[in-house]
C-alpha cells in the first residue's frame, strides 16, 4: 500500500466492514423479531441503516479515543508513550470496545452492544454496560474487576 492506492484499499476496507457489520446488525434485529415472535419484514434494510450510521460516527469516535489515550497519558506516571498505552492497556480495549458498543446501544441495535461490553470485561476484567453515559477524556487505570 502507497499514497497512490490507500484511498482505493481504504474503500475495499470500509465496504467489507460495512458487508460484516450489517449482516450481523440485521442478524441481531432477526433474532429479536424472532424472539418477540413478530414478524420481520425490515430487518435487513435496518441492518445496513445501522451500519452505514456506526461507520458516519466512526470519525468523531476516533477523535474521542484520542482524548481516551492522552487522558491516559497525562494520568499515568508509569506510561512511556502513546503507542504503549494504545497497544499495551487493557482500559484502552475496554474503553474501545465500550465507546463503540455505546452507538449501537443508542441506536437502539438489540443484543450486539451487550455481547461487545462482555466480551471486553471477559479479557479485561473491566465491566462498563453499554447504556453508561460516560465523559470525554476517560481513563482507567487497574481496572481489574471494576
Amino acid at each position: 500500500m502507497d499514497r497512490f492506492n490507500l484511498a482505493y484499499q481504504m474503500g475495499i476496507e470500509i465496504n467489507s466492514l460495512f458487508e460484516l457489520l450489517s449482516r450481523q446488525i440485521t442478524l441481531s434485529i432477526r433474532h429479536e423479531c424472532r424472539r418477540h415472535q413478530m414478524v420481520c419484514t425490515s430487518c435487513s434494510e435496518r441492518g445496513q441503516k445501522e451500519a452505514l450510521a456506526l461507520l458516519k460516527k466512526l470519525k468523531d469516535l476516533r477523535k474521542i479515543l484520542a482524548e481516551d489515550v492522552r487522558a491516559a497519558y497525562q494520568g499515568d506516571p508509569a506510561a512511556k508513550s502513546l503507542d504503549e498505552i494504545i497497544f499495551g492497556y487493557p482500559s484502552i480495549m475496554a474503553i474501545t470496545t465500550y465507546r463503540l458498543a455505546h452507538e449501537l446501544h443508542i441506536q437502539e441495535v438489540p443484543l450486539i452492544p451487550r455481547m461487545m461490553t462482555e466480551y471486553a470485561h471477559s479479557v479485561t476484567g473491566i465491566d462498563i454496560h453499554p447504556g453508561a453515559v460516560v465523559g470525554r477524556h476517560f481513563f482507567i487505570d487497574h481496572g481489574q474487576g471494576l
